[in-house]
């Protein structure tokens, strides 16, 4: 999530030269609102990030970026579990789908590269994953806030 002159950014940690740092709110001008660790004026650490559009992450995040364990949810009831690199799902990760479809295993640049054996609703050559989903999560994560 970037960060506006119209955000309005509340800190319980510190602020050093002007630059966010330690544990904070900041809520942007469309909505968005991000809860959790701050370094050097960037999401870092654990923190809550909830969109304008519903959807919301919970996790790590490292430099800006969905980085390490996380959640995303959308308000169809879709969800992402699992492993995230650099704003994309990449490791080991559960997809489900507001049809209820589930796709386990492991995930490379936002795609199921390999299921396991509990994947159900389709082959594992099929992510699930529409290519709107897909472009959604791209475009989050390099505009940093979109919805």
């Amino acid at each position: 999530i970037s960060s506006a002159a119209s955000d309005v950014y509340k800190r319980q940690g510190t602020l050093i030269r002007g630059i966010k740092h330690g544990t904070g709110t900041l809520t942007t001008a469309d909505g968005s609102t991000y809860i959790g660790q701050w370094h050097n004026g960037m999401q870092h650490g654990k923190g809550e990030l909830t969109y304008s559009g519903g959807h919301r992450y919970s996790g790590d995040f490292s430099h800006g970026l969905k980085h390490g364990q996380g959640s995303m949810m959308w308000p169809d009831g879709s969800r992402y579990e699992g492993a995230w690199h650099k704003g994309v799902w990449q490791g080991q990760g559960r997809w489900e789908t507001a049809a209820g479809v589930v796709q386990e295993g492991e995930f490379f640049e936002g795609k199921l590269v390999q299921s396991s054996d509990t994947t159900s609703g389709s082959n594992s050559s099929d992510s699930g994953i529409t290519s709107t989903t897909a472009n959604t999560i791209s475009s989050q994560d390099s505009a940093g806030n979109s919805s």
